[in-house]
């Protein structure tokens, strides 16, 4: 779920409300690679409202979550070095977290709609065709 939308806050007082506890953990990209992918999206749009909010305050909302990641220590991933080191990456999180190492973190045994998405089906198209019975470097790779 991005944080561009949504403050880290909101996310994790929604899972919560769902019965689940949200653990920390926040991937990062380079800021102009997002906007460069962001244009070219449906949901990219620089709008006027709360629903559709500019970028400027995305980006705002992002900087705000970063900054509370840093002042708090908790694990901050580079959405690059996952990508290059996907399992490093998530051993160094679990490890931040205090959350035992579980092998299905790559190859994940879940079918694809015991995953938790608010607002399923369909909720974000570019996840949902990425991740479908796949293991997170095949996912990656796509």
């Amino acid at each position: 779920m991005t944080i561009g939308a949504f403050r880290w806050v909101d996310v994790a007082a929604l899972y919560q409300d769902l019965g689940y506890r949200a653990a920390p953990v926040l991937v990062v990209r380079d800021v102009r690679d997002v906007l460069a992918s962001l244009v070219t999206k449906e949901y990219g749009f620089n709008g006027v409202t709360a629903e559709e909010p500019p970028l400027r305050i995305r980006l705002r909302r992002f900087l705000a979550d970063w900054r509370l990641f840093r002042a708090s220590n908790w694990p901050i991933i580079r959405f690059e070095s996952l990508v290059d080191q996907p399992r490093s990456m998530l051993q160094r999180a679990c490890r931040d977290l205090r959350l035992p190492w579980d092998d299905a973190m790559m190859n994940w045994p879940k079918p694809f709609f015991d995953i938790v998405i608010p607002g399923r089906p369909g909720y974000n198209d570019t996840f949902v065709a990425t991740v479908r019975e796949c293991s997170l470097e095949a996912a990656i790779a796509s």
